[in-house]
């Protein structure tokens, strides 16, 4: 992250930042970890890996770029909020670039319904139905997924969604700008 030894080199900075918020972002509870999810949800054939990067944004409830906020309505209890233990992606992409981390690799954040425990939460801020990602959040994607994508292919939430929670996340102009992220099928 921002000055530690892990950000050596030219290629390693990321490009507008990068911060670890791991003690910053709210959380409700102890969050699952991926192997329970996966007995959570009932997937006893699952291999222990994340195979592939689902692609988020904030959407209708969060036109907005703060993380902070979008993690407090994520932990908070229903009716005001969703209930998680646990922010949503592990990488958000703000509309400056700052690339935010906000939980561990074993940890299991809530973006994909019953599939949490396979797939890497990744979200741009804002509402990607009305605009477009900054040139800022399309640079730090790719710069993330050079460093953090490992290969493994990245696609929309609405690709990866079960029939049972349909969705048009990342936004309806997904087509548009999509073929700018790499890893993106």
């Amino acid at each position: 992250f921002r000055g530690s030894p892990e950000t050596v080199g030219a290629d390693n900075l990321a490009p507008h930042g990068m911060e670890d918020w791991t003690d910053i972002v709210p959380r409700s509870r102890q969050p699952m970890t991926r192997r329970e999810y996966a007995e959570y949800v009932g997937d006893t054939a699952w291999d222990g890996k994340v195979h592939t990067i689902a692609v988020h944004n904030y959407g209708d409830a969060w036109d907005s770029d703060s993380v902070v906020g979008a993690a407090t309505y994520h932990t908070n209890p229903k009716p005001d909020g969703q209930g998680w233990p646990i922010y949503s992606y592990k990488w958000t992409i703000a509309k400056d670039g700052l690339i935010i981390r906000a939980y561990g690799d074993n940890e299991c954040g809530y973006h994909v319904a019953g599939r949490n425990h396979e797939l890497e939460g990744w979200c741009f801020t804002g509402n990607l139905s009305l605009h477009d990602p900054t040139q800022a959040q399309i640079e730090s994607f790719n710069w993330l997924y050079r460093h953090e994508g490992k290969g493994r292919p990245a696609r929309g939430h609405y690709a990866l969604a079960l029939p049972q929670y349909p969705t048009s996340c990342p936004g309806q102009r997904w087509l548009q700008w999509k073929s700018q992220l790499k890893g993106v099928s």
